[in-house]
């Protein structure tokens, strides 16, 4: 955001105090909508992958984790800046895995989930559609050019968003409160009218979920639709125990993970530190004790997280909990999934969350593509949550450390056509 836009946001974010709003505004049949992240099976999907001569979050291990739980029948396009950085070893799929070369002059995060939405015409067709502003690294210029490799028409929206903070099902779009205050300051209207020209544009009726500021920076970070008026909604609280627990009775295992993300941080162990194109100094940050931390702030946005639960839960919702565990930030709420390519003073300690996921429904049943993190107490906790709800469970490893720089599985793949 430009610093204009910030201060529009700052002065306007506590005018809006908004939980689940709903807005009774039916598209007209035949219109675009927004593709679901619920419903049907995942047949294309979009992963940006940096080398570790173009970045300092170097994702190739994490995207090949990836590809290898998706489904056989998925196509994945990996968005690349360095293609000789980059080869099939084995393919037993030919032509399943596919390089969408990006000019190597061009920065690019691997968060493939925020500059643009997809939006589907029941007649098959898709379309992107950008965010009106989008200022990190050329992410929007990337999704300009995602488009025309796809040949799918691009257009810009009158609206500032970032995708990490719209979530859908087949019958409503999720809204996160900072968007909707942001564009409504930013236009010079209300909040109301500035929900109803979403839903025109994205074809849905539309929740707005807040309040704001949010407490956690994108809303699919603490909320994953399932569809029917269901959702899994994140537990600080839970997480927070969860974190004791594994305190008092696994101190070692808790440290042992928290040298694990501080090893992991610069991509090797041997690594001990690493210079940018700014020769700005990036060394791995100190995570010792951070989980203590993190219990405190979990336990000081519990409340927000029930309240928003319970609102919900008034509107006829099934709310399932789950585990979350993270520090404070010291950014704004949209910039949570910053550049990947820098160092910054937010990234300490991984944002631990599982409803950051890919779902799908098929002739076997739904199923969810889970982040893991490498904490048993906290992996295993989510996938039966997940089981619960009705989920075949496949778990996708590596994710502690894209999550150290704010994002997890769901930003890291945008899900571009589904099957149904």
């Amino acid at each position: 955001m430009n610093k204009r836009l910030r201060m529009i946001k700052k002065g306007a974010a506590y005018g809006l105090i908004l939980c689940a709003a709903i807005l009774w505004l039916w598209p007209r049949k035949g219109n675009y909508s927004l593709l679901p992240d619920t419903g049907g099976s995942i047949q294309k999907a979009v992963c940006s992958v940096n080398s570790a001569r173009r970045a300092l979050l170097a994702n190739a291990q994490l995207a090949n984790h990836i590809i290898n739980h998706l489904p056989a029948y998925t196509e994945v396009i990996l968005a690349v800046n360095d293609p000789s950085a980059f080869r099939v070893a084995y393919d037993p799929f030919p032509g399943r895995v596919k390089f969408f070369a990006v000019p190597s002059e061009m920065e690019m995060t691997i968060w493939p989930q925020d500059p643009f939405l997809v939006l589907c015409h029941p007649s098959g067709r898709k379309r992107l559609l950008l965010s009106a502003m989008f200022e990190r690294a050329d992410d929007l210029r990337v999704a300009q050019l995602l488009g025309e490799y796809l040949d799918w028409p691009v257009r810009r929206s009158r609206f500032i968003f970032e995708g990490g903070n719209i979530v859908s099902d087949e019958e409503f779009v999720y809204i996160g409160s900072d968007t909707i205050v942001l564009n409504a300051a930013q236009r010079g209207q209300s909040a109301v009218r500035t929900v109803r020209q979403f839903e025109k544009e994205l074809g849905r009726r539309i929740w707005v979920v807040g309040p704001s500021p949010q407490p956690i920076g994108h809303l699919d970070m603490m909320l994953a639709p399932l569809g029917r008026k269901r959702i899994i909604l994140a537990d600080p609280n839970w997480g927070a125990k969860l974190a004791q627990q594994q305190l008092e009775q696994s101190a070692q295992e808790v440290s042992d993970f928290e040298e694990r993300c501080r090893h992991m941080f610069l991509g090797d162990e041997r690594t001990t530190v690493l210079y940018d194109r700014q020769e700005r100094k990036a060394e791995p940050p100190d995570t010792r004790g951070l989980t203590q931390e993190a219990i405190q702030h979990c336990r000081a946005i519990a409340p927000v997280l029930d309240r928003i639960a319970e609102e919900f839960v008034r509107k006829g919702f099934e709310v399932i909990r789950i585990p979350y565990l993270s520090v404070p930030r010291n950014t704004p709420s949209t910039e949570s999934a910053s550049e990947a390519n820098e160092t910054a003073p937010w990234i300490r300690y991984p944002e631990i969350t599982y409803t950051n996921v890919l779902q799908e429904t098929g002739p076997e049943g739904r199923r969810v593509y889970l982040p893991l993190y490498g904490w048993a107490g906290f992996d295993q906790t989510a996938a039966g949550v997940w089981e619960k709800a009705g989920f075949h469970v496949i778990g996708i490893d590596g994710f502690a450390l894209s999550a150290m720089y704010g994002g997890s599985l769901r930003c890291c793949t945008k899900v571009l056509e589904r099957s149904y």
